[in-house]
């Protein structure tokens, strides 16, 4: 009779496993579609914060291009004032070419007598400065790239570091001497020595409380790694036999019909 119960109770812990492994495959597939969503959130705000770049980027360069604009058009009236100044060189010279053709020499003085009197001498040309030494762009922008770089790079760390340096999956409690270092391995160095630090810390003071404690395999009966269930057994082997006091079994998320002593 008693080996009948114990075969009932570890095929109901089989099938107590069994479902939580069917559990965590659920939580596996949930924490990949979770962190699917977020990429996908992470994505659409990068290209959101380089479509506002762009726009930025835009805005620069139509400035530039207004500059360019107006240099443009500076030119042009500079142009027309040549232009216009040589056409007027042009017409004193034929004037002059006129009056040299003249063979009368009195008409040839009237002539060149009232081209004198009215003769001014042509203006020195207008001077300008054009203002293309030098990158006046690239140290500007590369101090805004700079910039730049070093904000998102700050709140990139942040949220690295601070957001996402906590693991999805953690132990709530110990279970059968077990310390919650079973996932220190995903954990910074840090974490890890402080988990190690409270894992000692916590066997130790079991072994003072229960000394039988120190001498037991702590993978013996290590079934849920989510909610570890305390269970008591009347009657079992002498080897698995758990030195603790009796302690009413919590209620989980399983069909209250799997629940059982040990």
């Amino acid at each position: 009779a008693e080996l009948s119960l114990q075969k009932e109770q570890l095929q109901l812990k089989i099938i107590e496993v069994e479902d939580e492994v069917d559990k965590w495959q659920k939580e596996r597939d949930r924490i990949k579609n979770y962190t699917t969503n977020e990429k996908a959130t992470v994505d659409q705000h990068f290209k959101e914060l380089i479509r506002d770049l762009e726009r930025q980027r835009d805005e620069v360069k139509a400035a530039l291009d207004q500059r360019e604009k107006i240099a443009s058009e500076n030119v042009k009236e500079i142009v027309d004032e040549l232009e216009e100044r040589a056409k007027l060189l042009r017409e004193d010279k034929e004037n002059r070419e006129q009056i040299h053709q003249i063979s009368d020499s009195v008409l040839f003085l009237q002539e060149f007598g009232a081209l004198m009197r009215n003769y001014v001498p042509p203006p020195s040309l207008p001077t300008y400065s054009v203002l293309l030494e030098g990158e006046s762009m690239s140290p500007s922008m590369g101090l805004l790239r700079d910039d730049l770089l070093n904000v998102c790079m700050r709140h990139v760390e942040k949220i690295c570091k601070a957001d996402l340096g906590r693991n999805f999956i953690e132990r709530n409690h110990m279970e059968n001497g077990m310390a919650p270092q079973r996932w220190a391995g995903s954990l910074p160095a840090q974490q890890r020595n402080f988990t190690d630090h409270v894992s000692q810390s916590l066997l130790s003071l079991t072994s003072q409380i229960h000394p039988s404690a120190s001498n037991f395999n702590p993978r013996s009966w290590e079934f849920s790694s989510f909610q570890a269930t305390e269970e008591t057994l009347g009657t079992a082997y002498p080897s698995i036999v758990r030195h603790q006091s009796t302690k009413v079994t919590p209620q989980t998320w399983k069909s209250s019909s799997k629940q059982s002593v040990l």
